[in-house]
């Protein structure tokens, strides 16, 4: 994939680059992290999915 399809993904959705930075520095929960993104668990769970699928983020 080009790298400005990695730069377009990650800009296209806010939560994404919240959830990102978010996890940067130290692992979080799914529900800490809807509630400091404000968003749905849901969503978290399907931003982290595809974080994990571009090598940005590891679920453990």
């Amino acid at each position: 994939m080009p790298p400005h399809d990695y730069v377009n993904f990650l800009a296209s959705s806010s939560v994404r680059y919240q959830l990102l930075h978010e996890v940067a520095n130290q692992p979080q929960k799914p529900g800490t992290l809807a509630d400091r993104c404000s968003c749905s668990r849901p969503t978290v769970h399907r931003a982290l999915t595809r974080l994990q699928t571009y090598k940005w983020v590891r679920l453990d």
